[in-house]
């Protein structure tokens, strides 16, 4: 559970760096989209961490699809970003791995959402 507990809060900051970049060099349309998915994930991936019953399964398993959609959106939006770059070999080498970083980083936030509306790894109350 260490290893989650750490994710949790890795997350956190996460969120809380890519806030302060929009704020400091400019919301863009997708933000506005981006930060409340981000904030609601936040909300599901502590629900999965420390065990809390936020919400009702049916809410779980509509966000953990609208969570994907996001996912696709961002990642879409990333690569297309980089390819108006023109990057030398040097900068390919260090942004092509960060990118699939990125994405490796984001798949136990989805594991955790998708339990927290399709398994039983905690008791959630059905309304």
């Amino acid at each position: 559970m260490f290893f989650w507990k750490l994710y949790y809060w890795l997350v956190v900051f996460q969120l809380i760096m890519a806030y302060r970049t929009s704020f400091i060099e400019g919301f863009i349309l997708y933000d506005f989209l981006f930060f409340p998915v981000a904030l609601m994930a936040l909300i599901g991936l502590q629900s999965h961490v420390y065990k809390l019953n936020y919400f009702t399964l049916k809410l779980w398993k509509l966000f953990f699809i609208v969570y994907l959609v996001d996912a696709v959106i961002y990642f879409s939006y990333l690569a297309d970003k980089l390819k108006g770059y023109d990057l030398d070999q040097t900068a390919q080498w260090i942004l092509i791995p960060t990118f699939i970083l990125i994405i490796l980083l984001d798949i136990p936030k989805a594991n955790a959402l998708y339990r927290c509306g399709y398994t039983n790894d905690h008791q959630h109350q059905e309304t």
